[in-house]
């Protein structure tokens, strides 16, 4: 069951920032390529613009007012200085 749960997870390095769209949210940019995501409940740690970090996700299927991208929970992260 847990190797189950575990093979949807995918790790990315990219950077995190604010959009400014009616109310706001937070999305990851995958430097490797340019894909876009809409964090789903953001760790406050990582609520900094312009953070580059690497993180472990699963992306989830939801739908958004958004549009910025597929939706994603993160599961681990690791800020890259």
């Amino acid at each position: 069951m847990e190797n189950e749960k575990l093979k949807d997870i995918t790790t990315a390095t990219g950077i995190i920032e604010f959009v400014n769209l009616e109310t706001g949210f937070w999305r990851f940019i995958n430097i490797d390529n340019d894909v876009k995501y809409q964090i789903i409940k953001i760790p406050q740690e990582l609520k900094i613009q312009g953070t580059k970090a690497r993180i472990s996700y699963k992306t989830e299927n939801k739908m958004s007012i958004f549009m910025t991208g597929p939706a994603i929970r993160i599961f681990h992260i690791h800020k890259i200085f």
